[in-house]
């Protein structure tokens, strides 16, 4: 070892050699000159196991530190950048145990000074990562392959065919990697290494982001996304505020490219997963996104087809900008920059209430054209012999007796979320509906028609002003069906059954917290739905334990409103 006395100095090749090192660094002329591989001066290594030299394991101590000495010379003599690795999952089920020697792991991989070395460790990590997460069949997600809209799979499954990978995006896929691969076996050790990992990959981030080389390339948006998904799989912070200021800070790179940007396979997969987030964190904000913007909804899909469930999540961006202008107008303020006279408010509110129902028709003829675009019935209902997922307890086996199966797991997502984003829009429209009346009857009551506060209005009415609007002259469409926002809300419960047997947990688990939070927040609105809400909530807590642990430190009640009105 380096500074201690009696150690030898040479690089691991010359002293495999048993011959003087000339000590140049990263490689020594003795090396350069032989044409050898230097094997660097570093005296850490990264010992790699799997079923086939997992008997090492069972041998004396001296003996596996020699075995696996003997293994890392040999890797770093054969193999050199194995990148563009094409993974092929086994046929037989396999256990990951003991995959990787998490002693000094953190520390070797950063000093290492061969790029193989490095190249052979991050792609075993990452193809035991895929295996357990994507690839194995085990999990019974192989109809997971076309769903581009939900899954944060599909980008992470090009990963190996990369040319090159940034050390930003190297250590934050391996934070990512290493944290799935520690909580699939129970590894404390790998959890732990996988926050060093992550505290790396900030780092590192920070200075792509202040090189201009690197600021816009893929590989830097791809860290990015990476360190998003470590928070919501993980939430270090315990809290979401990571996981808000990792979105913001990707928002305004994927933005800062452009929307011509996004041509090349990995680039736009990327930008698929990242559409899907935006558009949520927007809505819970309550403000518009840029993704609703024509070029945005245009350009990133020249290059390829848009599919069904692309055209919705369009429909899904243009909430946005309704929920920003409703909040606008009838949300609470701190000061009087929303004052508006009885007259003006009016008008405002109807326009956002046709802004909905023609947002709603949009939605009705979506749903008929993906009807048609199936060979067979988008869903059909099924009474289970067993237990939801698990779940034994009698209170909540007879809530929804009945559940929907599907032909594939992506119909299932798109019709999800179809539901959810139906339930925001009739839940506004409802709300809206009701309002419009009480503020003809300000008017009325207010001649000189003083400016006022709307919402401040809103909560002198009495308690049941949402559910018995009083008459008024002006006749507003009646919204028939759209009353029971519930409906849409049970058909996404109904669906959880189908969704949580073929996602895998964790990754996969993503694209059932929006719906079922809608779900939530709708059930929290409706008297008589108890025992409906405590059903979704005992999901959402089974989805938090199944790997996303950021559930776990929302902070604030789950059913307190982030995306339906109220």
């Amino acid at each position: 070892m380096v500074g201690v006395a009696g150690r030898s100095k040479a690089c691991k090749t010359c002293k495999q050699r048993k011959i003087a090192c000339s000590l140049e660094e990263p490689e020594c002329k003795i090396c350069i000159k032989s044409k050898r591989i230097c094997g660097g001066y570093s005296r850490d290594r990264v010992f790699i196991l799997d079923h086939r030299t997992k008997f090492s394991v069972e041998k004396s101590p001296k003996e596996t530190i020699a075995s696996s000495e003997e293994q890392s010379v040999a890797k770093s003599k054969t193999v050199k950048y194995p990148h563009k690795k094409t993974i092929v999952p086994a046929k037989q089920p396999r256990i990951v145990e003991s995959t990787v020697s998490t002693n000094s792991a953190y520390d070797a991989i950063w000093i290492f000074t061969t790029p193989s070395t490095r190249a052979v460790y991050r792609e075993k990590i990452l193809e035991e990562f895929l295996y357990i997460a994507i690839l194995d069949p085990t999990n019974s997600i192989g109809d997971m392959q076309g769903d581009t809209e939900h899954n944060a799979g599909n980008w992470l499954r090009m990963l190996p065919s990369i040319p090159g990978f940034t050390v930003a995006l190297e250590a934050s896929i391996l934070a990512v990697c290493v944290a799935k691969l520690g909580r699939a076996n129970n590894d404390s050790n790998l959890v732990r290494e996988s926050l060093k990992f992550y505290v790396q990959g900030l780092y590192q981030l920070q200075i792509a982001l202040w090189t201009p080389s690197l600021m816009h390339r893929e590989e830097t948006v791809a860290a990015c996304m990476a360190l998003v998904l470590y928070e919501g799989l993980e939430c270090p912070g315990m809290s979401t505020e990571g996981r808000k200021h990792h979105v913001k800070g990707c928002s305004k790179l994927i933005r800062s490219r452009g929307p011509k940007s996004y041509s090349s396979d990995f680039a736009h997969q990327l930008f698929l997963s990242f559409r899907h987030i935006e558009i949520q964190q927007a809505i819970t904000e309550r403000r518009a996104t840029f993704l609703a913007e024509a070029d945005w909804l245009e350009f990133p899909f020249e290059a390829f087809d848009k599919p069904l469930s692309g055209e919705l999540l369009d429909l899904v961006a243009s909430i946005t900008t309704i929920v920003e202008r409703g909040y606008r107008l009838l949300g609470p303020a701190n000061d009087n920059s929303r004052l508006v006279d009885p007259t003006t408010a009016i008008l405002a509110s109807r326009k956002l209430f046709d802004n909905t129902w023609m947002l709603d028709s949009q939605l009705h003829d979506f749903f008929l054209r993906f009807k048609d675009s199936s060979t067979g019935p988008l869903y059909w209902e099924h009474t289970p012999k067993n237990g939801l997922c698990g779940i034994i307890l009698p209170e909540f086996e007879s809530v929804f007796p009945i559940r929907f199966q599907f032909p594939d797991l992506q119909t299932a997502h798109t019709c999800m979320l179809y539901w959810a984003t139906v339930s925001i829009v009739w839940a506004g429209m409802k709300f809206v509906h009701r309002v419009l009346p009480w503020l003809e009857i300000r008017q009325t009551e207010n001649r000189d028609h003083a400016p006022f506060l709307i919402f401040e209005y809103l909560m002198t009415l009495p308690s049941d002003f949402r559910s018995k609007p009083p008459s008024t002259q002006h006749c507003y469409p009646s919204l028939n069906n759209r009353y029971d926002v519930t409906a849409p809300a049970r058909n996404i419960c109904q669906s959880m059954d189908f969704c949580m047997q073929k996602s895998m947990a964790g990754v996969g688990y993503t694209a059932l917290f929006f719906p079922l939070k809608v779900a939530i927040e709708t059930f929290s609105d409706a008297p008589g739905c108890e025992r409906e809400l405590a059903w979704a909530e005992e999901m959402m807590e089974r989805i938090a334990k199944g790997g996303l642990r950021i559930l776990d430190h929302l902070g604030t009640p789950m059913v307190k409103h982030y995306f339906m009105p109220g």
